[in-house]
C-alpha cells in the first residue's frame, strides 16, 4: 500500500484508534505510514484475534482491547485519528459504527477507511469476490456477522452520511500478477472446503458443496486476485 503510505507520511497520527483491528493486519500500515504517532489502540470483539494481535504487535504504546465497534466506550473526542480497515463487512450496523468513529474523533481529527469493493472488471478479482460472498453466506448460516462485499458508492454514501468530510479517495489494486500457481490455487480451494465443512449436518450442506465445486472450476480456469480496495481519507 505504498500509495497510502505516501499520503500519510506528512501526517502526525497522534493518538490512533484502529476499529475492528482483528489480528492487527492494519497496524503495520499505521506504524510505517504516519509521520509519527503517540499511541495506537486496536479494538475488536474477537478475543483470539486480539491475542494474536497482541503477540505480534503489542508494545508499550500499542495495545489491544476487547470492545464492540458499535458501542465504543471511549469518551467523545478521545482520538486524533480513527482507522477502520476491512471491517465494514463484519458489522451488523455500519452507520452506527461510523457515527461512533466520528464521535470519538477530535475536532479536525483524521479519518481513514480501507475496504474491499465489488466494483471491478477484472475476472480474477471477481473470483475473490465470489469467494468472499460464499464465505459470507456460510458465516451467516452459522450465526457469524459477515456481509457481502459492498459497492464503492455504498461506502462513500455511508461515510458522507456521518458528516465526515472526505478529503481524498484511492482505489488500490495489489501490484501482483493473477494467482495461477497450482499450489496457491489448491490452498484457496482447501480453505473453501474447510469453510463448507462448518455446515456439515445442516440441510444447506449439499447445496454449498455444489456451490463450492462451481467456484473451484472458476478458480482453476481464471485464477484469483485480491479485490480492489477503496481507501477514504477524511476530517471531522
Amino acid at each position: 500500500m505504498e500509495v497510502l503510505k505516501q499520503k500519510l507520511k506528512t501526517i502526525s497520527g497522534g493518538r490512533i484508534l484502529d476499529v475492528g483491528t482483528g489480528t492487527g493486519k492494519f497496524i503495520p500500515i499505521i506504524t510505517e505510514g504516519f509521520k509519527d504517532y503517540t499511541q495506537i489502540i486496536g479494538i475488536d470483539n474477537d478475543e483470539r484475534a486480539l491475542q494474536t494481535a497482541q503477540e505480534q504487535y503489542g508494545q508499550e504504546n500499542i495495545q489491544f482491547i476487547k470492545m464492540d465497534a458499535e458501542n465504543i466506550t471511549f469518551p467523545n473526542e478521545s482520538f486524533d485519528t480513527v482507522c477502520i480497515s476491512n471491517t465494514l463487512h463484519h458489522l451488523g450496523n455500519v452507520n452506527r459504527t461510523l457515527q461512533e468513529t466520528k464521535r470519538v474523533m477530535k475536532s479536525h481529527g483524521y479519518f481513514l477507511l480501507n475496504e474491499i469493493i465489488c466494483d471491478t472488471h477484472k475476472q480474477a478479482q471477481l473470483t475473490h469476490i465470489f469467494y468472499h460472498h460464499l464465505v459470507s453466506d456460510i458465516d451467516t448460516l452459522i450465526g457469524i456477522r459477515h456481509n457481502k462485499t459492498f459497492k464503492r458508492q455504498e461506502i462513500i454514501n455511508s461515510v458522507r452520511n456521518t458528516g465526515i468530510e472526505i478529503t481524498d479517495m484511492i482505489e488500490y489494486v495489489e501490484n501482483k500478477d493473477t494467482v495461477k500457481n497450482m499450489d496457491e490455487l489448491d490452498t484457496v480451494a482447501l480453505a473453501l472446503d474447510n469453510q463448507i465443512e462448518k455446515l456439515k449436518g445442516l440441510p444447506e450442506y449439499e447445496t454449498f458443496k455444489q456451490r463450492g465445486e462451481h467456484f473451484k472450476r472458476r478458480l482453476y480456469d481464471t485464477g484469483i486476485l485480491r479485490a480492489t480496495q477503496l481507501i477514504i481519507m477524511g476530517r471531522k
